[in-house]
């Protein structure tokens, strides 16, 4: 999205959910936690949302959002 953010600026980043064991392919993606490392950044994020809507279409599933 070319926001400016840093990986300095990402505390921490983790997947959630349970790995998709050989038995259950069909599972395709996680979703991914990023812990940003102030709200003006996390803001800087959220503000730039909006390039998401004409990107290819193997990115078209993500989703923001806020806790």
């Amino acid at each position: 999205m070319q926001v400016g953010v840093t990986e300095e600026d990402m505390t921490r980043v983790f997947r959630l959910g349970k790995r998709p064991d050989s038995d259950n392919p069909g599972i395709a993606s996680r979703p991914i936690m990023v812990h940003f490392a102030s709200y003006g950044i996390k803001n800087l994020v959220m503000e730039s949302l909006y390039k998401l809507k004409d990107v290819d279409k193997k990115f078209k599933g993500i989703n923001m959002h806020m806790i």
